[in-house]
């Protein structure tokens, strides 16, 4: 523990603040991240939202396969056909 803390006292902040392209980069990652129209924690969501859909398509595509099938049965079976 004791090392993190003195490793963390032995960085000179001040030369890590007057480089450019350290500042340019965090700068870049923050706006990519929550200010740009398509930011990281948007496409996110889109992901989720586009994986909780296919699961939603591919549930309904079973059921409509299961439903054509109990047809098919209904309108083939002539016992069947009487209950309805």
């Amino acid at each position: 523990m004791d090392r993190i803390i003195q490793f963390f006292k032995s960085i000179n902040y001040q030369h890590l603040l007057t480089n450019k392209f350290l500042v340019v980069g965090t700068i870049f990652v923050v706006w990519m991240t929550f200010f740009d129209e398509y930011n990281w924690m948007d496409l996110v969501n889109y992901r989720a939202e586009c994986n909780q859909l296919e699961k939603e398509k591919s549930f309904y595509q079973n059921e409509i396969a299961e439903l054509n099938e109990r047809t098919e049965n209904i309108l083939t079976n002539d016992r069947q056909l009487e209950k309805f």
